[in-house]
């Protein structure tokens, strides 16, 4: 069976009897997720089919994700995410919930604890993203491998 890193650090919190908050519902986040109107998704799906064959397949767009990641080329990164959705989508999905987002982890961050806040990579580079906004809000932020 295939678990996401959010299950894995889900699972390893509850064994270690740590406190688990959610930055948003179950029902907002597929609120983000259909956001789409009818026509945009049918306009998508026109797009997505009559598009030449790519060269890389979804498995080869993840790995060249996880490289970008991985060697720190976060433009790189933000430019595979970026492309992996329409502009609505990404407004609806990244940018909307970062800014619902951030003052939930400047709370959190502010009481002092010890906190690990889990997001997808999406929300980590490109326009709008969680680090910059902490950045802005000046927080020091920095990379750890």
């Amino acid at each position: 069976s295939h678990f996401g890193v959010d299950t894995l650090l889900e699972q390893e919190a509850i064994k270690h009897g740590k406190v688990l908050k959610s930055m948003e519902s179950i029902e907002d986040a597929l609120v983000s997720l259909a956001s789409a109107s009818l026509s945009e998704d049918i306009q998508h799906l026109k797009s997505v089919l009559n598009q030449e064959p790519a060269d890389k397949n979804e498995e080869g767009t993840e790995l060249d994700l996880l490289v970008a990641w991985i060697t720190g080329d976060t433009r790189g990164s933000a430019k595979i995410v970026a492309e992996s959705m329409t502009p609505h989508e990404y407004q609806n999905l990244i940018i909307k919930r970062n800014n619902k987002w951030h003052p939930k982890i400047q709370k959190v961050l502010k009481s002092g604890k010890t906190t690990l806040v889990v997001v997808g990579l999406a929300h980590l580079v490109g326009k709008g993203n969680i680090i910059d906004k902490l950045k802005r809000s000046g927080y020091k932020v920095k990379r750890v491998q």
